[in-house]
């Protein structure tokens, strides 16, 4: 076998039909890193001339000029191969350490154990545990199976959707009843979902930098968002998303449903003011009336109001969703709901396999802080992923110094 850097021409034609293929692993986010400081290589096994195995390392330099690298979802590799895992490892570090490396982090895409949607171990399902010790013998240190948010990693535990096979109608009826009721309210509220340009990012950034300073995490720099868009936006492989209320549309629908509900409700006054049909009416037109009176006070924002943005990442046979915002002043419009199913509809209708809702914490107790967001993505229908997590290869003599340095500042 031969350890060597490759080109990323070469390197993304292998990467993309590896069975762990993911976008994290593509010389287009090699370029997206650059805007965090980032600089990658790209290293390959070979036998026999053939490339079996394949990696982007991304190297963050600190300030004593040593690096911190990652294998973002790699390396692409076989980690049933011992022999394999045990040669990219020695030569890795021997490159990495010309590199002036101290340390790498892996977190490969493998899945740890088979879940289902309530997160419980499926009985006789994918069992990947092996490959722990087998990473721990070769030097490897394991981080652990980490069950919360961790911004520092990549996500351990995701929620997805299987959408191969399935047609709209199917996929809607497996939805958790409340889901569905909401996505049809949405639909009355007349919310059109546009494709944000390259040039309308700053009003998507808007958004989610709103969420991120409400909730308290850190929301991705513009340039962050205008790289992705000039990486992938041309092959069809990102969608930035933006929803609008259409304020005078709604309007009008709200003015027409008033006219006909009142009409009915005087009619059936007329008849027996006292029933309890008449009763029900009168609170039906009493909320159109606070409705319309809430809608045409929407108007000092404007009549095509931004309510919520999301990012998408459309590789291979998944779909990823990415980031998202919503402005809380208009979060009973339920616009992350629209695009959710604006794009699984996408998803179906392009013959994409996997709907990948992303990161949820692990944690399934209903008293965990992060619930609602595994309960939001649970309502759609799907199952959970665990990954193995993250592994770290000490490379130099730093990643001890470092690591006393790291205690020296809690």
């Amino acid at each position: 076998m031969i350890f060597e850097e490759i080109t990323t021409t070469e390197f993304d034609a292998f990467a993309r039909k590896h069975p762990l293929h993911n976008f994290m692993q593509t010389s287009q986010m090699g370029e997206v890193g650059k805007v965090s400081g980032q600089v990658s290589y790209y290293v390959g096994i070979r036998e026999h001339g053939e490339l079996i195995g394949a990696c982007r390392l991304a190297g963050i330099k600190n300030r004593f000029g040593q690096y911190f690298f990652s294998a973002f979802r790699g390396p692409l590799l076989d980690y049933n191969d011992k022999e394999v895992l045990s040669f990219f490892t020695t030569e890795v570090k021997k490159f990495l350490k010309s590199k002036k490396g101290y340390e790498l982090d892996i977190n490969p895409g493998i899945i740890h154990k088979e879940r289902d949607i309530n997160g419980d171990v499926v009985e006789g399902g994918v069992d990947n545990s092996k490959v722990v010790p087998l990473l721990e013998s070769l030097g490897y240190q394991h981080e652990g199976f980490i069950t919360e948010y961790d911004y520092s990693r990549q996500v351990r535990w995701m929620f997805v959707l299987d959408l191969e096979g399935k047609s709209e109608t199917e996929v809607f009826k497996a939805m958790k009843q409340n889901h569905r009721n909401i996505i049809k309210k949405t639909e009355k509220f007349f919310i059109e979902i546009k494709e944000v340009g390259y040039d309308d990012l700053a009003e998507y950034k808007r958004i989610t930098e709103e969420t991120s300073d409400r909730r308290g995490f850190e929301d991705k720099p513009l340039a962050y968002y205008q790289e992705m868009y000039r990486q992938f936006h041309d092959n069809g492989e990102v969608k930035f998303l933006i929803a609008y209320l259409n304020v005078d549309k709604y309007i009008e629908s709200l003015q027409t449903s008033l006219a006909r509900e009142s009409q009915k409700y005087e009619n059936s006054k007329a008849k027996n003011p006292d029933s309890g049909k008449t009763k029900e009416l009168g609170i039906t037109v009493n909320s159109l009336e606070k409705r319309l009176n809430e809608a045409q006070e929407l108007c000092k924002d404007g009549h095509y109001i931004p309510l919520s943005a999301a990012m998408f990442v459309l590789f291979e046979d998944e779909i990823t969703y990415m980031f998202s915002g919503s402005y809380e002043k208009y979060m009973n419009f339920y616009a992350q709901y629209a695009i959710q199913w604006y794009v699984i509809k996408h998803g179906i209708a392009g013959g994409f396999k996997r709907y990948n809702f992303y990161g949820i914490s692990g944690n399934f107790d209903k008293s965990d802080p992060d619930y609602g967001v595994y309960e939001f993505k649970k309502g759609f229908q799907g199952y959970v992923l665990e990954y193995l997590g993250d592994f770290v290869l000490p490379i130099s003599y730093y990643h001890t110094v470092n690591k006393l340095i790291q205690k020296i500042k809690k």
